[in-house]
């Protein structure tokens, strides 16, 4: 008896909108007047029992629900074979008719020449540039490591700052100091800009700022360093006289073993060459209002009695403060 109702009024009545006949169905006529009509209906993909109200004078609650189920079951990070679905094709044609769905390898292949095509496009404006910045950041989610590095430079025409994103890389083990140098560098030399990065800022983590005391580089020191050495050599060399010998006359073949295996370990000594590191003045404020602030509050055993009586001072003005915000 209810199908039948819901035919009668199927029959009966139709949605102001032809465009939504195929996704909604009237159930129930609400208020029913010469010149405004208000509608009960289901939205037919969706399993939930929920009716929906809908009238002639407006839609946005019908679109709204439309567009919230569709975002939440097709917005997520899905595999590119379901384009192949076909629920997926099926909700494309209804709501696009004539169009048709891409399959997976052309969908692929699609991607693939967008991403090579931004890549140029990246390393062409990169080209016309002298100087970079950088920004870094790691992070762990769901037992998975990331590193994220983003590239801001000066349009020399416009002289507007330029900010892209330069990667987001999976890091697999520990993020220590090593393998953060090592995957900044790898993406600097891919893009070619290892010798236009004069500046990177990440925050405080000591992982971050480990690496760049070991692996940061002083451009200035090295070339009036590498020119004092060249010219001590220089002046070394002009006493003596030399001359070539056949390397195989020297080296015996456990020796030659021995530097093969060297050679092949060369990876694990390699020193990475990163720019000047600027921490974050955000992050390190707030580790001032945070964590110093704590440890100031905590600090009892300090003997100076200058530093006592200024600990004191803080405190005092510290528990003030904080009762007169948490009065208001």
């Amino acid at each position: 008896m209810a199908d039948n109702a819901v035919n009668i009024v199927n029959s009966k009545y139709r949605l102001p909108w032809i465009k939504y006949e195929n996704i909604f169905k009237i159930i129930k006529l609400k208020e029913d007047f010469e010149s405004y009509q208000k509608y009960l209906v289901r939205y037919k993909y969706c399993v939930s029992t929920k009716l929906l109200t809908g009238d002639t004078g407006r839609c946005s609650n019908l679109l709204k629900h439309l567009e919230v189920s569709t975002y939440s079951r097709y917005s997520n990070d899905y595999n590119t074979f379901l384009v192949e679905h076909e629920d997926f094709k099926k909700l494309v044609t209804v709501g696009y008719n004539g169009c048709h769905v891409l399959t997976r390898k052309t969908l692929m292949k699609n991607i693939m020449v967008q991403h090579d095509n931004l890549i140029q496009t990246m390393k062409d404006a990169f080209s016309k540039v002298v100087y970079l910045t950088t920004t870094a950041d790691c992070w762990s989610i769901f037992k998975r490591s990331y590193l994220d590095i983003t590239c801001h430079w000066i349009n020399p025409i416009t002289l507007e700052r330029v900010s892209c994103l330069l990667t987001i890389k999976r890091i697999k083990g520990s993020h220590t100091y090593d393998i953060l140098a090592k995957t900044m560098e790898s993406v600097y030399l891919y893009f070619n800009i290892s010798d236009k990065v004069i500046y990177t800022t990440t925050d405080n983590g000591s992982n971050f700022v480990k690496s760049f005391q070991m692996f940061e580089i002083d451009e200035e020191e090295n070339i009036d360093g590498n020119n004092d050495e060249s010219n001590i050599e220089e002046e070394k060399f002009s006493l003596f006289e030399f001359s070539s010998i056949p390397i195989s006359e020297v080296l015996s073949n456990e020796e030659c073993r021995t530097n093969q295996q060297s050679n092949s370990n060369w990876d694990d000594t390699l020193l990475y060459n990163l720019p000047k590191h600027h921490r974050c003045a955000s992050h390190t404020l707030n580790l001032i209002a945070t964590a110093n602030i704590e440890k100031a509050l905590g600090c009892n055993d300090d003997k100076n009695i200058n530093n006592r009586f200024l600990l004191a001072a803080y405190k005092k003005q510290s528990r003030l403060t904080f009762a007169k915000c948490q009065a208001i």
